[in-house]
């Protein structure tokens, strides 16, 4: 996984380079660990900034005690590979934007996802929300084997469209 992220950002940061002359831009979050950013934001509130690869292991054993789950060996990979803002791209026919990891904030908000996304699934995690289709359909990690669907809530039906997250990440 670590190897498919840093290929991603690779060609991402010299994409913008090639294009923008500058490092890619997002919405500045005041809660996140400053080193992600580089300058001051804007003045609509945009700020450039860097991935960053992680020097640190977060332990994800209190979310999955609280939550009476043992996440994908991949899940734990994604959280733990790198930080950033930003990771999108198009992928078969769909546009795609995973789950950001934001120093200071990463597991707090993906907790909060994974609490609405167990109420709204009869209290069960066996797919794990990872990221969004630009037509609002959510991106899932099968908890069991891996495998990354497209799911659909309001026809209750999965499409899947990788065999893995590394897969995806590499494709985008």
């Amino acid at each position: 996984m670590k190897e498919e992220m840093k290929q991603y950002f690779h060609t991402l940061l010299k994409e913008w380079k090639d294009y923008n002359h500058s490092l890619p831009k997002s919405v500045w979050i005041k809660e996140a660990n400053s080193f992600i950013y580089e300058g001051e934001p804007d003045a609509e509130g945009y700020i450039f900034w860097k991935p960053t690869e992680k020097d640190i292991f977060h332990d994800f054993s209190n979310i999955e005690r609280e939550l009476a789950i043992q996440f994908h060996d991949s899940i734990k990979e994604y959280y733990n590979s790198y930080w950033f803002l930003d990771l999108a791209g198009n992928y078969l026919e769909y546009n795609l934007e995973l789950n950001s990891v934001i120093p200071g904030i990463e597991l707090r908000d993906f907790y909060t996802s994974l609490q609405g996304y167990k109420k709204a699934h009869h209290n069960e995690l066996k797919n794990i929300p990872i990221g969004m289709e630009c037509n609002g359909l959510l991106i899932v990690v099968d908890n069991e084997n891996g495998q990354v669907k497209i799911e659909d809530y309001e026809r209750g039906s999965f499409e899947v469209i990788s065999n893995s997250l590394a897969e995806l990440i590499s494709m985008l």
